[in-house]
């Protein structure tokens, strides 16, 4: 759980999963991730992402969390909290309220 420059504005379960699309199709040299974090529609990619499979259990990571800068510094809190659910919205809804 973390704030993140790229335009998505924070990483929770929603930006996670970014990770399953594929950076290049084999084969060719084009950047898909590259291009998504560029874009001005990036919160809009990652809601089409997350339409297309369904999770069955999300678990968050709150044990520290950036709330300004990140992904990888910025100002560091410590909420100690692990989160679980079967909804990545309202989990999100969750993460941001704690950041």
């Amino acid at each position: 759980m973390k704030t993140h420059r790229f335009g998505g504005h924070f990483t929770l379960s929603l930006k996670n999963s970014v990770g399953l699309v594929s950076k290049k199709v084999p084969g060719t040299i084009y950047d898909y991730i590259w291009e998504q974090h560029g874009s001005p529609f990036q919160r809009l990619m990652i809601a089409k992402i997350n339409k297309h499979y369904r999770a069955d259990l999300i678990v968050m990571d709150g044990i520290k969390a950036f709330i300004s800068g990140g992904p990888e510094k910025g100002e560091l809190i410590e909420p100690n909290l692990l989160l679980a659910s079967e909804d990545r919205v309202a989990i999100d809804a969750v993460g941001v309220a704690i950041l």
